[in-house]
C-alpha cells in the first residue's frame, strides 16, 4: 500500500512571497528524489574537538536508520579545525568527531538526509510503505487538460 502522492509530468513547487511586497509571487521548486526522504538542517558546536548532535525527536520518530537505510550527514564546518569526521550515526542522533586529535572549538551546519518510516494503523497492520521504495513504477497519466489561455500561466526567467 503507498500513501496517496502528487504525481504528475511537471515539477513540485510552492508559490511564495517576491521581494517587492505581496503582489509580487515568485514560484520556488522541490528537489526530487528516486526515494522517500525526510531532511533536516541545524547547527552545531564542537566542544574540545567533539560534539554529539540529537535529532529532533519528531524527525527522529519519523525516520529508519538501519543497514539498508543509513543516516546520511553532511557537515559544513564555519571555523578553522582539522577537518572532521561523523561516527555513531542512529536513530536519534550522530557524533562529529575534529581529526588528527583535535580540539578545536568550531562550529559547524548539518545536513541530515534520512528515508522515511513506513507508517503502521494502531493495530500494527501497514498503513503506508516508504521504506525500500525506490522509482517506483509510475501511474498513467490522465489525459491532459487543455487550460484556456486565461489560465495559462508562462514561466519566464527573472532578470536579476
Amino acid at each position: 500500500m503507498v500513501q496517496p502522492m502528487i504525481n504528475g509530468p511537471g515539477s513540485v513547487s510552492t508559490i511564495v512571497d517576491g521581494t517587492q511586497g505581496k503582489q509580487d509571487k515568485r514560484i520556488m521548486f522541490c528537489p526530487q528524489m528516486p526515494e522517500i526522504f525526510f531532511m533536516n538542517v541545524g547547527q552545531g558546536q564542537l566542544q574540545n574537538g567533539r560534539a554529539y548532535i540529537t535529532l529532533d525527536p519528531i524527525f527522529a520518530k519519523n525516520i529508519v536508520v538501519n543497514s539498508q537505510h543509513p543516516l546520511r550527514v553532511i557537515i559544513q564546518l564555519e571555523d578553522e579545525c582539522n577537518g572532521v569526521r561523523v561516527t555513531n550515526k542512529s536513530q536519534n542522533g550522530f557524533e562529529v568527531v575534529e581529526l588528527h586529535n583535535g580540539t578545536s572549538n568550531a562550529r559547524f551546519t548539518y545536513f541530515v538526509i534520512a528515508n522515511r518510516a513506513d507508517r503502521y494503523k494502531d493495530d500494527g497492520t501497514l498503513a503506508s510503505k516508504h521504506e525500500g521504495v525506490r522509482f517506483p513504477p509510475a501511474p498513467e497519466f490522465p489525459p491532459i487538460l487543455q487550460l484556456p489561455p486565461s489560465q495559462i500561466v508562462e514561466m519566464k526567467p527573472v532578470e536579476q
